[in-house]
């Protein structure tokens, strides 16, 4: 399955314009066909790595590509699995000095998910996160064109505010078809700050 433009380019945009962006009606409670988010160890086979002061696990067949930060001073890295099909994958970033608090950059996420993306099914949960400030969650679906036809997808962020004014933008993105057996999930509840 091949998108419009190259899939690393789709998922770049799907990923880096998001975090960038502002709340529609929202709800809360579980992700849309999913599990609750809370921390929770990864598989003992998945790697880890880290930007900043955050460190994630995602499965090893999840390779890095290259990302850009949004703005000076940022760190970012991103990872997408090697299957074929639409683009599975995570991107973060981390802000040395946040724009907003975190129920600022959960409200712009769902706005912009909502006005880029035609979001449903949204979520959004306030957190507790061992190293934050302050956490937020943010789920939704989205439907992405591609050249073999339209893909439901899921989006889920997590947003940490850190010491120092710092804050760190979590997104994975997946097929809503396997979501659940595509370890992004996972990979989002491995997040750890030091």
């Amino acid at each position: 399955m091949t998108t419009r433009g190259t899939p690393v380019r789709r998922l770049l945009v799907a990923l880096l314009v998001l975090p960038a962006a502002a709340l529609a009606a929202c709800s809360s409670g579980a992700p849309p066909g999913g599990e609750e988010i809370a921390p929770g160890a990864a598989p003992s086979a998945w790697d880890q790595h880290a930007v900043g002061p955050v460190t994630l696990h995602a499965p090893p067949e999840w390779e890095p590509f290259a990302t850009a930060p949004s703005g000076d001073g940022d760190e970012a890295f991103a990872l997408r699995s090697t299957a074929d099909g639409p683009g599975t994958g995570v991107h973060v970033t981390v802000t040395p000095e946040r724009s907003r608090d975190v129920d600022g950059a959960v409200d712009n996420l769902v706005t912009v998910g909502d006005a880029t993306l035609g979001a449903q099914d949204v979520v959004t949960e306030q957190l507790a996160w061992t190293g934050a400030q302050a956490a937020g969650f943010v789920a939704y679906t989205a439907t992405l064109t591609t050249d073999d036809g339209d893909v439901e997808m899921r989006y889920e962020y997590l947003v940490l505010d850190l010491d120092d004014e710092a804050q760190a933008v979590v997104a994975v993105i997946a097929p809503l078809e396997g979501f659940d057996d595509s370890g992004a999930h996972g990979v989002l509840q491995s997040v750890t700050v030091s």
